[in-house]
């Protein structure tokens, strides 16, 4: 028998709950990227659409914006923040 493998996210909101954050955080100026990163993850949010619900379209989001959504729901990212 196979082993379940799990998810990142428990469910979508947490996964909506890491772009929320992230806008905050770049909007207050409380995250930064390496220089030679900030151009590709910009592309890649401008790349990101809403559907007609408000809700982020899966589909649009691409592994460099998932693993900053993930770093920002992880608790190490709390506890860093938490520490400034």
């Amino acid at each position: 028998m196979t082993k379940q493998l799990g998810t990142l996210y428990s469910d979508r909101e947490d996964f909506e709950r890491g772009s929320n954050l992230l806008k905050e955080c770049m909007e207050n100026k409380h995250i930064s990227f390496a220089q030679g990163k900030v151009n590709h993850l910009v592309d890649s949010l401008k790349r990101a659409k809403k559907l007609p619900n408000g809700r982020l379209d899966l589909y649009t989001i691409d592994e460099s914006i998932r693993s900053v959504f993930h770093i920002l729901v992880s608790d190490h990212f709390d506890k860093i923040y938490e520490a400034k």
